[in-house]
Formats: structure tokens, C-alpha cells, sequence
């Protein structure tokens, strides 16, 4: 598959939330021009209320836009809704897993959501960029300090091909560089 030029491209997003009886109507996005060219790091920077949120929920598709096109990968989000999908991973605060899973089990888990077929997956490769290799079967992760635990959540975004909004390390605790 050849990659598009940009891993997001949004032309003339808006987004509006209507008026309902205590609030009036509010314009969250005001026809945003934005993109991502591929293999770049991007971060949405701005006040409470600025439309951060918004456009990431729109991306991932939680929202729907008002106006404008959004693609991602080249797959628009409305004519290839699920494909669009498909090619992103989003990454929360923090980790949604059972306190008690072992990291492996917790990205072992997050592949099977993503429908990750078992001989694709790249548990360990994952674990092993982290440097939680050793545990990845008797470390407990809620037990992890909070930037491990971030970082587990970036690679549960990673455990499928072709994703973006991904926490990227430069170089995993043995030197080498991991290709997403």
C-alpha cells in the first residue's frame, strides 16, 4: 500500500453543538485547514474550550462534524467511516484495563478489541521497546508509575498496523529503534 503524502488532512471542519433550553448554541470548531504529513509529530495545543477535544473525537469517530471534510490515511471519514477508524488510535490519560492484568495480558486484550489477528500481533515487541519485557507476564500494570503506564497505553494504540495519534519512543531501553 503507498501512503498518502499526509496521515491527516481536515479542509474546512466545523463544528457546531446546537442551542438546547440552558445553553445556547456554541461553535466549537470555526473552519479549521490543518495537515499532518506523514511520519511527523503533532500535538493540538490550546486553552479549555479551544476545540481540542472536539477534533479528536471527530478523527476518531465519537463526533460528527457539522461541516468540512476529514480524512485520515487518505480515508475520508465519511464515505470510509470504519476504514477511517480503523487507522487510528487514540491515547487515553490513562490505561482502560483490569488493574489486575499483567502488561501482556492488557495489550493482549487491546488487540483482540482492535480484531488484531493472533499471529499479527506484536505483544512482545511492544513490551520490549518499553523495557517491560521482564514483565510481561508477572508485572501487575496498574502497579506501574503513571509515565509507564502512559507509555503502555501508547503502544496498546500501536498493537495494529497503520495508526496515528501514537506516542512514538525514539529508541527502547536496548538501543533499537522500533518501525511503526
Amino acid at each position: 500500500m503507498i501512503l498518502p503524502e499526509n496521515a491527516i488532512e481536515a479542509r474546512g471542519l466545523v463544528k457546531v453543538y446546537p442551542a438546547t433550553r440552558t445553553t445556547p448554541k456554541m461553535h466549537a470548531l470555526r473552519g479549521i485547514d490543518l495537515a499532518v504529513p506523514r511520519g511527523s509529530m503533532f500535538g493540538l495545543l490550546g486553552p479549555n474550550g479551544a476545540g481540542k477535544s472536539t477534533f479528536i473525537n471527530i478523527l476518531a469517530g465519537m463526533t460528527r462534524k457539522t461541516a468540512g471534510s476529514v480524512s485520515i490515511w487518505g480515508r475520508d471519514i465519511d464515505a470510509r467511516p470504519r476504514d477511517a477508524r480503523a487507522a487510528i488510535g487514540v491515547v487515553p490519560q490513562e490505561i482502560a484495563a483490569d488493574p489486575f492484568f499483567t502488561p501482556k495480558e492488557a495489550l493482549e486484550v487491546a488487540a483482540g478489541m482492535y480484531a488484531v489477528p493472533r499471529k499479527e500481533r506484536r505483544t512482545m515487541e511492544l513490551l520490549e521497546a518499553l523495557g517491560l519485557g521482564d514483565k510481561a507476564q508477572d508485572g501487575i500494570a496498574s502497579q506501574f508509575e503513571f509515565s509507564r503506564r502512559h507509555h503502555m497505553g501508547s503502544q496498546i494504540c500501536c498493537i495494529s498496523t497503520l495508526r496515528v495519534a501514537t506516542f512514538i519512543p525514539s529508541r527502547s531501553r536496548n538501543g533499537r529503534t522500533i518501525p511503526f
